[in-house]
């Protein structure tokens, strides 16, 4: 079986390792709208022995339920039927509850109204009387015990699982995405030329992260691609949702590490100010040894004291 979701499949201890016979492709940091369909052409297919899929793109912090999130859960639907694989979405706890009930209803809505299979495990835990501090560490993602908790509740729910029904979803631009792999940091300037629509660029954001004016024929954005999680090194997709007709401009405080760019359309050059690739990775071996000892720190004060 297939799993195919953002941070909480990519739990190492998480619930999708507790279940037989699974290939997971789990990505934190990342959203349905831009992780979601661009990773599909992470999946190997050919190595498909399975009927069914889990998908969990729906317990993210993205709860904006537009077109374009329609278009993405289609386009995700629609390629595992197309590879003869029933897709089941998994809604999942959140603590944040009350802030995503509309999103969440909006979601089983949506499922129905495009006959769209789902586990909700969040309303089997709310039935069960259980406690989320047991079963979640923070919001979203699952302690040793709500791993297994998830894990039992979706093999109880799989023996219900139709694997003749079809979804009413259909393919569409999201089913259309290249790639480009860059592997490449830029300071100053990064230069697109082409046809475009940026799905999103997919950075290694850290220490060296800043804010990136970017210029195109529609308009301007400012995109600060620092957060408060950039203490240490991640990858996390940018830049998502601009159109341009011939060129987009990266106006770059800090530096750029772009490992690929997700699109629609035609891209057809790349060019910018490069900043010297192992000067970075020296940098970045340094910050990281560094941050290991002040953690260990921490844990020693923290014991002794």
């Amino acid at each position: 079986m297939i799993v195919f979701g953002a941070s909480v499949t990519a739990q190492k201890n998480g619930y999708s390792r507790l279940i037989n016979n699974t290939k997971t492709y789990g990505y934190g940091g990342y959203h349905l709208r831009g992780g979601g369909v661009a990773f599909l052409s992470d999946i190997d297919f050919s190595q498909n022995n399975t009927n069914i899929a889990l998908i969990d793109w729906f317990s993210t912090g993205d709860i904006v339920f537009d077109d374009n999130f329609t278009l993405a859960i289609n386009a995700v639907i629609s390629k595992f039927e197309s590879e003869n694989i029933t897709p089941i979405c998994l809604l999942l706890p959140n603590k944040a509850k009350n802030k995503r009930l509309p999103y969440v209803k909006k979601c089983k809505d949506y499922f129905n109204e495009k006959n769209i299979q789902f586990i909700d495990v969040e309303k089997k835990i709310e039935e069960d009387g259980l406690n989320l501090n047991d079963v979640l560490r923070d919001n979203v993602h699952t302690t040793v015990k709500g791993a297994k908790i998830y894990a039992d509740i979706i093999i109880e729910h799989l023996h219900h699982i139709d694997t003749k029904l079809k979804t009413k979803c259909s393919s569409n631009k999201f089913n259309a995405i290249k790639s480009l792999n860059i592997n490449k940091v830029y300071k100053k300037e990064l230069v697109l030329k082409g046809n475009a629509e940026i799905i999103g660029l997919n950075l290694e954001v850290g220490p060296h992260s800043g804010i990136v004016i970017v210029n195109y024929e529609g308009g301007e954005r400012i995109e600060n691609t620092y957060d408060q999680w950039c203490h240490y090194y991640r990858y996390h997709m940018n830049f998502s949702g601009i159109t341009f007709d011939n060129s987009l401009n990266f106006s770059i405080a800090g530096l750029l590490n772009v490992k690929n760019i997700y699109y629609i359309g035609d891209i057809s050059s790349v060019a910018g100010e490069e900043y010297s690739w192992k000067l970075y990775s020296t940098i970045k071996k340094f910050k990281e040894t560094y941050g290991e000892l002040v953690r260990i720190k921490k844990k020693l004060l923290a014991y002794l004291l």
